[in-house]
């Protein structure tokens, strides 16, 4: 009836009324916060606070402003838990958040970036084409 009542509201369709409600929703904001289930059980992170996700066998390491966290997962999955736009892969194995890169830096015809705080890892030509070189 809800869906009815909008429709003649605002003179549109069923299916042009639930379509236009499915594009706001995925123009709304990512969460603050996402769940994951770390080795000691549930934790809610704010994926702004994440500086980077590493690989490591089948799992991950987030490492966030203070503390680290290991989740059995993947990397595309936990990005997409994410919200990938925050986050730009380096290589197979590691993604950072954009907000925390302090800058990047050629080493012998190699790129790496470097987060703020001093760690730094490598970028393959793969990713730096596809991630970075839009920049």
């Amino acid at each position: 009836m809800l869906v009815k009542g909008l429709c003649e509201q605002y003179g549109v369709s069923e299916p042009a009324l639930l379509a236009t409600l499915r594009q706001q929703l995925n123009k709304s904001v990512q969460p603050n916060v996402v769940g994951i289930r770390a080795e000691n059980g549930w934790c809610c992170l704010n994926p702004a606070e994440i500086k980077w996700i590493e690989a490591a066998g089948d799992y991950m390491c987030v490492q966030t402003l203070s503390e680290s966290y290991v989740v059995r997962t993947t990397l595309c999955e936990l990005l997409k838990r994410l919200g990938e736009q925050n986050f730009k892969r380096c290589n197979r194995s590691v993604a950072v958040n954009a907000k925390h890169i302090a800058h990047l830096e050629q080493r012998l015809n190699q790129q790496r970036v470097v987060i703020q705080g001093g760690e730094a890892f490598k970028i393959t030509p793969k990713y730096y084409y596809q991630f970075w070189l839009t920049d």
